[in-house]
């Protein structure tokens, strides 16, 4: 059976109706998670309490992500999303194959990240082989992204394993099946997991990707007697890069390997099975301990135009940071519609007072920046602003 099937696309719309749903209205979207596939498939439109307008921008969602040929693209009248997913694989397959993601924004403006089928299947086919015997899938991420995809959606079908989506609360282990388990989580909720203090069983493989799974939590987790772990090291850029099974290093994926090249600390090439190298640079600075073991040190920091100028935001944060008023600062760009200069999110120290702490900065500021350097505007929060992923998003 092909890697990608109607049924693969059917479970993406799920995934994505049930989004589209949360927004509209959230007493609604939990019972569509839970699901089968099968019965959704047949259910209509109007009993899912999806209108007309929703059923066209979810068609269009879906085919951002399945492209069609350019000749078939355009909504039509599906009566149930069984028919919709039908529709949309066939016209897939008449057209490039590919896959595409839309980037979270952690790192920048959302943009579009397109994966070839041949890259997809070497993906799938590499990790199946580092998680051999599961015998079910249980996902906790949503299934048209790309980490959720893959795991929940592409290796369960790969591998022959029963799946299942479950809502992302730590109560959810006594209804996951016994026996050898993949759980497709994300480290915000195995930081609750860990909070819960929970014991998980043995068989379980608790997988985590998006951000760093700190060691303490990876080690609470692999207490003896109790379940495993992996996670992936990646991007929506690249997909999965290295991995790793406890508190240690990343291991490079087998398709992946680290080049020297003058000028540049990390490259790394991935080599489809024709044998064609795709170079890519890293987001975070890399410390080797051998040509395939590594650990992400830090984020690379990149520079952004201001005025003319290159600017560079995680220095310019990590400045501000030295205030002995501010406890945590994020600097980014502004997006199109705010302006074209910098602007802050700052975590006050306790005791800070807040009503005079912008005034504050702007000085400190001025003081040890340039104009262009300097943020324009500061947000005050009680935190750094997280997904579900515990990926850093952007901020109004």
């Amino acid at each position: 059976m092909a890697l990608i099937n109607e049924r693969t696309l059917l479970l993406s719309l799920q995934s994505l109706t049930r989004a589209w749903i949360a927004r509209e209205d959230p007493s609604k979207a939990i019972p569509l998670g839970g699901m089968e596939p099968s019965e959704f498939s047949g259910t209509t439109w109007e009993a899912l309490g999806v209108s007309a307008a929703g059923r066209d921008i979810l068609f269009a969602r879906l085919q951002g992500m399945f492209p069609p040929p350019a000749a078939n693209a355009g909504p039509s009248h599906f009566a149930t999303p069984g028919n919709m997913a039908r529709q949309a694989y066939g016209d897939w397959e008449n057209g490039t194959r590919n896959i595409v993601y839309k980037s979270s924004g952690s790192s920048g403006e959302p943009k579009e990240l397109v994966h070839t089928y041949e890259e997809i299947c070497q993906e799938t086919a590499c990790l199946a082989r580092l998680l051999p015997h599961i015998e079910h899938v249980a996902a906790l991420t949503p299934q048209h992204h790309c980490y959720g995809f893959t795991f929940g959606v592409l290796l369960h079908q790969y591998i022959g394993a029963s799946y299942a989506v479950y809502p992302p609360y730590p109560t959810i282990f006594g209804n996951i099946p016994l026996g050898r388990v993949l759980v497709v989580g994300y480290p915000d909720f195995w930081s609750r997991v860990g909070l819960a203090g929970l014991a998980l069983k043995s068989g379980f493989i608790c997988l985590s990707a998006g951000s760093p799974w700190p060691d303490e939590q990876i080690r609470q987790i692999m207490r003896p007697g109790c379940a495993d772990i992996m996670e992936i090291y990646g991007s929506s850029e690249n997909g999965a890069i290295g991995y790793r099974t406890g508190p240690h290093d990343f291991t490079l994926l087998d398709y992946w390997m680290r080049e020297q090249r003058a000028g540049l600390s990390d490259v790394l090439a991935r080599v489809s099975p024709a044998g064609v190298r795709k170079r890519c640079l890293p987001q975070d600075e890399l410390s080797w301990t051998t040509e395939r073991a590594f650990r992400p040190l830090r984020r690379i920091d990149s520079a952004v135009h201001v005025s003319g100028t290159n600017v560079y935001p995680l220095y310019i944060a990590g400045l501000i940071e030295e205030h002995p008023l501010v406890a945590a600062c994020r600097v980014r760009l502004m997006r199109p519609d705010e302006g074209g200069r910098l602007k802050a999110f700052v975590v006050p120290a306790e005791g800070a007072d807040i009503r005079n702490l912008r005034g504050e900065l702007k000085r400190f500021c001025r003081n040890r920046l340039s104009a262009p350097e300097r943020p324009i505007k500061f947000t005050f929060g009680s935190a750094i602003l997280k997904n579900n992923f515990g990926k850093e998003i952007d901020w109004t």
